[in-house]
């Protein structure tokens, strides 16, 4: 199991069977990893994405699961499950891959997200397939911006009632 490690922060690459899991009962996830995690974490709406990946990692080559899965946003201090992250597949023929993500209401404002994100952007532009990642926000979702902004990504581009957000690293 990949893990990445911040200061305050350990993000845990998620198995198909642990997130599996978080679609069935979200409880078992906790038996599975001694690791609670924040209820407030599965929305429907996150609900329906870890369903749309599951499908996708079904499908897609086991060296690729890094890429597929979603990352659980683990506090070191409290040994707690606040928060999930990933990218929308592998890295596309040019090298781009989009990260999404989504933290517990009572954990915003801490600066875990971009901690997170920061993180996961870091070992994405590591990896020699890839060499930029892109996100998209709501225009209204201002901390969401803010956490792109925090970590060196810039606004290229808006569709519709969302702006386009990419960086690029450094052999890009």
């Amino acid at each position: 199991m990949t893990q990445i490690e911040t200061p305050r922060l350990r993000l845990l690459a998620l198995s198909l069977e642990q997130l599996q899991h978080f679609d069935d009962d979200p409880g078992l996830l906790n038996s599975d990893l001694v690791v609670p995690v924040q209820p407030s974490v599965i929305t429907p709406v996150v609900a329906r994405a870890i369903r749309a990946k599951l499908a996708k990692m079904r499908l897609a080559s086991r060296r690729d699961h890094d890429w597929y899965t979603y990352w659980l946003i683990i506090r070191k201090d409290e040994n707690l499950g606040i928060g999930l992250a990933g990218f929308k597949g592998r890295p596309n023929g040019r090298a781009e891959v989009e990260i999404g993500y989504g933290i517990a209401p009572e954990e915003q404002n801490q600066g875990f997200m971009t901690e997170a994100a920061r993180a996961l952007v870091s070992w994405a532009l590591a990896q020699p397939v890839c060499g930029t990642v892109t996100a998209w926000t709501e225009k209204n979702n201002i901390a969401s911006q803010r956490v792109l902004q925090k970590i060196g990504m810039v606004r290229s581009g808006e569709q519709n009632n969302q702006y386009f957000w990419i960086i690029k690293g450094g052999g890009a």
